[in-house]
């Protein structure tokens, strides 16, 4: 019985030091690294910049392709435009996506932007929330106008597992960086 207090007494006193020891490491560094910028003989050097970006949608941000059969598709129209004072890079994303296709590769999707926007063709739609477009560069003043549509493609098999299955997305734009 003395021998488990004993271990237990220095189990307990060597927890305590590893965490005396983590915090003052941790107390140390948050110093260092305060004291060097507050010190920072050149601050301005420090640069920090931000932009903003609007998207316009003409019904929505919302796709829906619903009780679809092969050859069904949808097409959704919307611009990413820069408004402000700096270029930016943007992500595209198919948000709070639900797609209840059994064969996921019978449902593609294909992008595209004819003035300077990002351009994916037939790539399956993907079954959960996802980004479909990766740091795009957009200058300022510049609008990049897309067509996203989304296809029940016909393969000439039997697709009958797909027949009056349901896609449901949001489209999302996120500036980046």
């Amino acid at each position: 019985m003395k021998n488990k207090n004993k271990t237990k007494k220095v189990l307990l006193t060597l927890l305590l030091i590893v965490v005396l020891i983590v915090g003052v490491i941790v107390g140390y560094s948050a110093a260092y690294f305060t004291v060097n910028f507050i010190n920072n003989p050149e601050p301005q050097n420090t640069i920090v910049t931000t932009g903003s970006m609007s998207m316009e949608f003409s019904d929505g941000p919302e796709v829906k392709l619903e009780r679809a059969v092969p050859g069904n598709f949808v097409v959704k129209t919307f611009s990413v435009k820069n408004t402000g004072t700096i270029d930016s890079y943007y992500d595209v994303y198919l948000n709070d996506l639900i797609n209840d296709f059994a064969d996921k590769t019978d449902l593609v999707y294909t992008l595209t932007s004819t003035d300077g926007g990002a351009n994916v063709f037939e790539t399956v739609v993907p079954s959960s929330s996802s980004k479909i477009v990766t740091s795009k560069l957009i200058t300022v003043g510049t609008t990049h106008n897309y067509s996203l549509k989304i296809e029940f493609k016909e393969t000439n098999d039997n697709q009958d597992d797909n027949i009056g299955k349901n896609f449901n997305s949001v489209i999302r734009v996120n500036s980046i960086g």
